[in-house]
């Protein structure tokens, strides 16, 4: 219940300040506190930088947010984002056997399900229920996360959908449209042509 009416009370917000709900939650309780006691409204060419990247650093009681090119920076400087391996060939554990290649859709959340076309072959970093009706038309599965007991692994089983699980790093190496080929005997994902 607790959620539902803090969606509510975003999306008035939002609407007061002529944003979307989306472009709400990238602003801060005190830009939305400071909306709602002085009628401050926020910049457009903030929140289009917020979109491209922010981040929000908190040390002691002090509070910075970087946005856009500024947040990627200092996210590096800081070192908060490890560097991503340039592989071609990614491992993890085989939780349904069967040797596949296909075209790679990467899918961060349910926003993305839409682009999957039948025969796919699905990266994602975890899947969700609502995955379960998509899953059924592509050809294969592999998720960074997860083990031969989760969600994905129990799914492709029940499904036949060959999967392999916990390569850590394929939604930040395979990108939509790469060729790629499983081997779940090796438990291995090669990325044969970008």
């Amino acid at each position: 219940m607790f959620i539902y009416k803090a969606f509510v009370f975003y999306a008035i917000i939002g609407f007061r300040l002529g944003l979307t709900l989306e472009e709400i939650a990238l602003l801060t309780n005190e830009e939305i506190e400071d909306h709602l006691l002085h009628s401050k409204f926020f910049d457009k060419n903030e929140i289009a930088k917020r979109k491209e990247g922010f981040l929000l650093l908190q040390i002691g009681n002090t509070t910075s947010l970087f946005s856009g090119n500024e947040a990627h920076q200092k996210a590096k400087e800081l070192q908060l984002v490890p560097e991503i391996p340039q592989l071609t060939s990614l491992s993890g554990s085989t939780a349904s056997p069967g040797n596949m290649q296909g075209i790679a859709k990467v899918i961060y959340t349910n926003k993305d399900l839409h682009k999957i076309k039948k025969g796919d072959i699905v990266i994602t970093t975890m899947t969700r229920q609502d995955f379960i009706p998509y899953l059924r038309e592509v050809c294969a599965l592999v998720t960074d996360e997860g083990g031969i007991g989760s969600h994905a692994a129990i799914i492709a089983r029940e499904i036949g959908l060959p999967c392999i699980v916990g390569i850590k790093f394929g939604t930040q190496v395979i990108k939509d449209g790469d060729l790629i080929a499983l081997d779940t005997e090796k438990g291995i994902v090669n990325i044969l042509k970008r």
